[in-house]
């Protein structure tokens, strides 16, 4: 039995269970008309997407392409696929270094997504604090090399943020201030694939120099990468540090529930209990 003499069905069922890489469908294809017939069909293109990308973002991505599978699975969804990288709870706390109860300050980074169509790393904080709370635009993510036991400070790149996108309704609450949302940090390409651990920290911007707010580790580029950002939002493989979500805020979804959730293994208990329903979580 040979390829031409398969139902095209049943050549598009191989091709879905045997193969899953673009550039091996394109070798595929070049074996025989029967095979041409059955890589050419959006049917495959389609649920390839929805194996690689899962069926929400694969659906909310097609009109990007304008129904044009191929060309997504081509493009490899840069457009509404963002590798992403969710904070663990224990390291994901961004806060004040002179904190007192009755003067507290803190920012939590509760993802960080890379957005490839516009190079574009956007981390997702959630940040509360007295009237004199800094702006996030004053927020910093930089690179630290490893030279030996200790850091290469001399080589340092510091970024700041194009934009800031706030989804918090009412920013101010009685005396205390609230922001809700993400920075836009625009990375250059000579950064992109430089080594290193790369970190945030809210409202300096020289981090290197006397920081009053903890920095948060967001990601690292290892010494031998050869794909830069590539391997730090790495989606694929065993011990993948990154899963693919479409272009929509960790936020969208908050409720007076979640949002206390995400705060009460961060800040001490009578902060946040302190002038409900303040502004240490939202309806």
């Amino acid at each position: 039995m040979t390829w031409q003499s398969l139902p095209l069905e049943l050549l598009q069922k191989i091709i879905l269970f045997s193969v899953s890489d673009v550039r091996d469908i394109a070798r595929l294809s070049r074996t025989c008309k029967s095979a041409l017939a059955a890589a050419s069909s959006p049917r495959v293109w389609q649920s390839l997407a929805i194996i690689r990308y899962g069926e929400a973002i694969a659906t909310s991505s097609e009109p990007l392409y304008e129904s044009n599978w191929k060309a997504l699975m081509a493009d490899d969804n840069r457009r509404g696929a963002l590798p992403t990288l969710s904070t663990p709870s224990t390291t994901r706390a961004c806060k004040y270094r002179f904190n007192r109860i009755e003067y507290y300050f803190c920012c939590i980074v509760e993802a960080v997504k890379w957005d490839r169509n516009a190079n574009e790393i956007k981390v997702y904080i959630d940040v509360r604090g007295e009237h004199d709370l800094r702006e996030p635009m004053t927020s910093a993510l930089y690179r630290l090399p490893i030279r030996g036991n200790g850091w290469d400070v001399g080589s340092a790149n510091v970024l700041l943020p194009e934009r800031f996108v706030n989804e918090v309704g009412t920013p101010y609450r009685s005396q205390r201030r609230h922001h809700k949302g993400y920075l836009a940090y625009s990375v250059p390409e000579n950064v992109t694939v430089l080594p290193g651990r790369y970190f945030f920290c809210y409202a300096n911007p020289n981090p290197l120099h006397g920081a009053d707010y903890a920095p948060v580790c967001l990601f690292t580029i290892p010494d031998q990468s050869s794909n830069g950002l590539a391997d730090a939002f790495r989606v694929e493989g065993e011990g993948a540090p990154a899963v693919y979500t479409a272009d929509r805020s960790p936020f969208a979804d908050d409720t007076r529930e979640i949002e206390r959730g995400r705060w009460e293994s961060v800040v001490h208990r009578v902060v946040l209990d302190r002038d409900l329903p303040g502004p240490w979580y939202t309806d």
